[in-house]
Order: structure tokens, then sequence, then C-alpha cells
């Protein structure tokens, strides 16, 4: 399929970019195999708001991208299961389908924050999120079909600022080891199913300026004395 405008083929040759924003270009076609094999070192690499098209490959792997944003475009397909040197992943309002992926050793470690909402995203949230992913401040799943309880190991990403789960379909209680999560400032779990009550110790979310439980959650009892 043609590119209009064309991918920038002179890419190929670049030894020395390390910023590269081709964003709101008007760009509509499959990006091209040879991308994924450049190899200079880039620190950021911004796609976002074009009409690209196809797969992203299983494996993202880049020399120094720290920050990759294909958001708002027409991708599909799987989430990639790795992003080796990847800081900071931003693939919201695409259509990519499939469940989260779930990271091994050290595949998605230098991950910071994640953004996949508003996808077609189905299945559990995966229960080693807190193990694989330990850098996290920033983790948006919202506007997905993800169902399943919110994962215990959540409460071991002791650094999140931000949790957005909200419009999915997940059920059970909210874990009492998020309370673990001492940095968090917001926590977004509404337009869920989510029951139980709420945790008694959310006190302990000091820093906690934001929270939505709001819209067909299930959840009882009154919030603690003492909040933030």
């Amino acid at each position: 399929m043609p590119c209009r405008p064309a991918f920038p083929a002179w890419l190929q040759s670049q030894k020395n970019l390390v910023n590269f924003d081709l964003s709101n270009a008007s760009i509509s076609c499959y990006i091209p195999d040879w991308f994924w094999n450049i190899t200079f070192d880039l620190l950021d690499l911004t796609l976002s708001h074009n009409q690209l098209l196809g797969q992203l490959p299983d494996v993202l792997t880049f020399s120094g991208v720290m920050y990759v944003d294909f958001s708002y475009n027409h991708l599909e397909g799987p989430i990639p299961l790795s992003a080796f040197n990847v800081g900071i992943l931003d693939l919201s309002h695409n259509n990519f389908s499939g469940h989260t992926p779930v990271s091994s050793g050290e595949s998605m470690s230098s991950l910071t924050s994640l953004t996949l909402s508003d996808n077609r995203i189905t299945g559990p949230i995966p229960s080693n999120i807190g193990e694989s992913m330990r850098n996290l401040y920033f983790i948006s799943l919202s506007g997905n079909r993800i169902t399943g309880s919110i994962p215990d190991s959540i409460g071991l990403l002791k650094g999140l600022e931000v949790i957005d789960f909200s419009k999915n379909n997940l059920t059970g209680s909210i874990p009492s080891t998020i309370s673990n999560c001492t940095d968090l400032r917001v926590l977004d779990l509404g337009s869920n199913s989510l029951s139980g009550a709420i945790l008694e110790n959310f006190d302990r979310l000091w820093q906690l300026k934001s929270l939505h439980l709001n819209r067909n959650n299930k959840i009882s009892g009154g919030f603690p004395l003492k909040i933030p």
C-alpha cells in the first residue's frame, strides 16, 4: 500500500538522529519492515496521530530509545511481548487486541510508563505485573475489555503514581496490597464491576489526590476516618 505522504526512506541512512517526531503527518500506510532494523540511538520516537496500519513486531528492540509513542493510529494485532530499552510506551487509541502482555525476565523491566488505553485488549491483567515491571510509575489500561481481578502483585509497584484501570470488566475486590503503593496520586477504577468493602488502610495512600470508584462498581462500606 503506497504511503501518502511517503514514509521517509532516508531514515535508513541516518546514524545520528536523537529525536524523531513524525506525528500529525497524515501518513496512511503500513510501517515498512526496514524501519525495525534501524540502529541509531534514538531517545524519542513519536509517530502518533497518523493512520498507520498493520501490526507491531512481537519484540520492540531499540538501541537507545526511551520514549515510544504510536498512539492515535489504526495499528492492530497483539501488543508486543517485549520492549527492550523502552522507558515510556504509549500505544493508546489503536485497535490492538489479545491479552495484556506477560513480561518475563528483563524484557520490560525498563518501562516506567505504560499506556494501552482505548484498544480492544481482553483477558485478565497478568498476575506477575508487579514482578516484571517494577519500575512503573504510570499505567493506564482504561477503555478496554479486560476481565478478572486486579492481581495482588500490583502492590509490588511501590513507585506507582497513577493507576487507571477504568472502563473495563474487572471483578473481585480491590486488593489490600494496593495500599503498598504509597506514592499513588491517582487511582481510577471507575466503570467496572468491582465488589467488596473500601480498604480500611486507604489512609496509607497519603499522597492520593484523585480517587474514582464510580459507575457500575459494587463496592460497599464507608471510607476510613483518615484519608489524605
